[in-house]
């Protein structure tokens, strides 16, 4: 499981991400050379050039399905994978 979260990993139940932490979890996902693209069938999430599963994300990054639809959000909201295409290319045209 990638390490993203501030304070304690012992709790029973999956703590909301708070704005901190999702601003952390995206940059180390990014570092990671994770990232997502929104299209027109939703989120797509792709490591390198390869597309894998929300369920893949979820498990390698230690996120709850309430916590993976709060990133879904984020994404939509704010896009910081932006400027990207399915190859992980940026283009600044």
């Amino acid at each position: 499981m990638r390490e993203w979260r501030s304070g304690s990993r012992n709790t029973l139940n999956a703590r909301a991400i708070t704005q901190k932490d999702m601003f952390k979890l995206i940059q180390t996902m990014d570092d990671d050379g994770l990232y997502a693209l929104i299209t027109d069938k939703g989120i797509r999430w792709y490591y390198g050039l390869y597309e894998v599963k929300r369920s893949s994300v979820q498990k390698v990054w230690g996120l709850s399905l309430w916590q993976i639809r709060s990133v879904h959000r984020y994404i939509y909201e704010n896009d910081p994978f932006c400027g990207r295409d399915e190859h992980g290319n940026t283009h600044t045209d």
